[in-house]
């Protein structure tokens, strides 16, 4: 299971062993995460760790692409996303696209869908 991790990982991040300084960033940064646990290796634990950490330190190389609608302009007001009704649940597309790529992260990582959108759905009903 940890080697299937380990190979989605790098699929998804085309960046680790094509960019000379971020791949070796990340492996400090993993050395760093295996030192902390004792030696201990723990892909699904440590790559998201190092992955949030490459973004805080290359944000520039983690930019979602350009929307090429941006400058289209639209006929309707832009509004910030109606809440979910009460009882009817969040959904996946309800999110934001900075909340869904945390989502999917959390998701890959082993957490359980509907927990997470039951979480996220109850922080908003707090704030």
């Amino acid at each position: 299971a940890n080697t299937e991790f380990v190979n989605d990982w790098m699929t998804e991040n085309k960046w680790f062993e094509t960019d000379p300084d971020m791949t070796k960033t990340a492996r400090g940064l993993l050395q760093a995460e295996l030192i902390a646990d004792n030696g201990n290796q723990s892909p699904k634990t440590q790559l998201p760790k190092v992955l949030e950490e490459m973004k805080r330190i290359y944000p520039d190389k983690f930019k979602a692409p350009e929307n090429p609608n941006v400058n289209r302009g639209a006929d309707v007001d832009k509004g910030s996303k109606a809440k979910p009704k009460a009882g009817k649940g969040l959904k996946r597309s309800d999110l934001s696209e900075s909340e869904g790529l945390h989502f999917d992260q959390f998701v890959k990582s082993g957490i359980d869908e509907k927990k997470l959108l039951k979480t996220i759905q109850e922080q908003r009903e707090v704030s």
